[in-house]
């Protein structure tokens, strides 16, 4: 398996869709590399409806799964997992 990751760091609300570009773009770029899957981890504590509607996209589009990592989930990976 291999996974592309965008780390983002928001305050509120994500709804900039800079990191879904970013995972499409990897998929593009490095398709002979066989990606897999996408996961975007961000430190904001909401999201917009419009980046879960591009969200929904990318992942029908591409047929990949994207994960998506925030607020409360965040601080819980950070719990389980460590720093």
């Amino acid at each position: 398996e291999r996974c592309a990751v965008q780390v983002k760091s928001y305050v509120g609300d994500i709804n900039w869709d800079r990191a879904i570009e970013d995972i499409k773009n990897s998929f593009e770029v490095y398709e002979k590399e066989d990606i897999t899957c996408g996961l975007i981890i961000t430190t904001a504590t909401g999201v917009t409806e419009d980046f879960i509607k591009k969200l929904d996209e990318l992942r029908e589009n591409s047929g990949k799964p994207v994960g998506f990592i925030y607020g409360a989930e965040l601080a819980k990976w950070f719990v389980k997992y460590g720093m």
